[in-house]
């Protein structure tokens, strides 16, 4: 199983979005600003687990970078 995920600002980009993937046969799911946050955390986590010791501005940098800020 893959994992895509799309942050899309406007409701009538996300509803063309997930009706194209229905119809294709795929499954969609929305996450809240708190699932984000918490995925975003899990992949800063296991990237400071991959290279050692993490220093925390990097930490908060890659967090920043993987929820477009």
């Amino acid at each position: 199983m893959e994992l895509v995920i799309k942050n899309i600002q406007s409701k009538s980009d996300k509803k063309l979005f997930i009706d194209l993937a229905k119809r294709i046969g795929l499954e969609t799911a929305t996450l809240t600003l708190s699932e984000k946050e918490d995925y975003a955390l899990g992949e800063a986590i296991k990237d400071g687990r991959k290279s050692g010791y993490a220093e925390e501005a990097d930490v908060i940098y890659i967090l920043k970078k993987k929820m477009g800020k």
